[in-house]
């Protein structure tokens, strides 16, 4: 038997502890993979769980789910969480890659029609297709705050009230997005790499006007940033952008703010998620049994 065989006749590897669903959204007018990972029956605690809401599901959730399957158990690790991740349905195995496509119709907060000419000509598996369009971020929003959270609510042993919106590049940018413009929504939001360029940098005239606004913002915000990032796209100024931004957040002085951010030396656009959700969790989820014990 060759290796072709071997690899089709074998099982897929699962998740442990996780459910699939599908969930149809009104709001964005299509249907979500939903994938759900309750904490393993040997961390510590009890339900109802918090919950941690993970864009970009097909890439992420296994890694999320994993990561809080076994951090709890270091002493001063994160609370036990329900990893929830808002994914795509992909043919096959994901050949095609769909999933990259449909990310810049609902994590991108408004339109940018230069980024979607560029798409359309990028090289596969990046390539957008003319129906899709960017600035789907206020549908997608909706259909997290609107019909997840009471799904989740309705049929999991889960506290939506203490939720967490967590996402990488266009996902951590529209965490920031929801900040601003969806206060109270979420207790916590974790941005990993917020691509804070977006449609001429956005991002920035949201957090000045909420400022302008609101004495105070009571939530968790965890930011951070690869220290490489700059390295590798000078233009998008990922590092620079990020720290002006951050100082900016961090001088408001909200009173009921818990902010930390940082930026991970070593890090790229790409190897930064697995470090800065180790590191936002630990910061967002405190640790509420400090001598849990170690493995």
């Amino acid at each position: 038997m060759g290796p072709d065989s071997v690899w089709a006749e074998a099982a897929r590897a699962p998740v442990p502890f996780s459910r699939r669903f599908k969930l149809h959204s009104r709001h964005v007018g299509d249907d979500f993979v939903i994938d759900v990972a309750l904490p393993p029956p040997y961390l510590p605690g009890a339900s109802p769980w918090p919950v941690l809401i993970v864009t970009d599901g097909n890439l992420a959730f296994a890694t999320a789910a994993a990561t809080m399957g076994v951090l709890p158990l270091e002493p001063g690790g994160p609370r036990p969480v329900c990893v929830v991740g808002i994914g795509y349905d992909l043919a096959g195995e994901g050949e095609h890659a769909e999933h990259l496509a449909r990310r810049n119709r609902d994590l991108t907060p408004s339109r940018a029609p230069e980024w979607e000419a560029r798409m359309r000509a990028a090289p596969p598996p990046f390539r957008i297709e003319h129906h899709v369009q960017t600035g789907g971020g206020d549908r997608f929003l909706d259909f997290i705050i609107d019909e997840l959270k009471p799904w989740l609510a309705a049929g999991l042993p889960v506290d939506t009230g203490d939720c967490t919106l967590a996402g990488s590049s266009f996902g951590a940018a529209l965490a920031l997005y929801a900040l601003f413009t969806r206060p109270g929504a979420f207790r916590g939001h974790l941005a990993i790499s917020p691509s804070l360029w977006w449609a001429n940098s956005q991002l920035d005239g949201i957090e000045e006007a909420f400022a302008r606004g609101h004495a105070d913002l009571d939530a968790a915000l965890y930011l951070c940033v690869g220290g490489e990032e700059e390295a590798q796209a000078p233009a998008a100024r990922m590092v620079s952008a990020f720290r002006e931004f951050a100082s900016r957040i961090e001088a408001r002085a909200y009173p009921s703010l818990r902010l930390t951010h940082e930026v991970l030396p070593g890090e790229t656009h790409l190897s930064v998620f697995n470090a800065g959700l180790s590191n936002g969790v630990r910061r967002l989820f405190g640790a509420t049994w400090p001598t849990a014990g170690a493995v």
